[in-house]
């Protein structure tokens, strides 16, 4: 293999490309993205719940129908 370019040199090195740095961010962007999405489901799923356990039995149903509109 020739090293006598920069790009030659980068992948002999094992330094990342430019391509592969923009794809590593988009890659990192994305699972934080769903990482966010994640919480978001963790937080409703906990209100659902404890509206269910204890709102349930004392509340009508428009209670629950608020909290799930939330």
């Amino acid at each position: 293999m020739q090293i006598n370019s920069p790009i030659n040199v980068q992948i002999a090195c094992g330094t990342p490309t430019t391509g592969q740095e923009q794809a590593q961010a988009s890659t990192t962007a994305a699972v934080q993205q769903s990482n966010a999405l994640l919480a978001q489901v963790v937080d409703r799923l906990d209100r659902l719940e404890a509206v269910t356990t204890q709102g349930v039995r004392a509340s009508g149903s428009s209670a629950l129908r608020a909290s799930l509109n939330r």
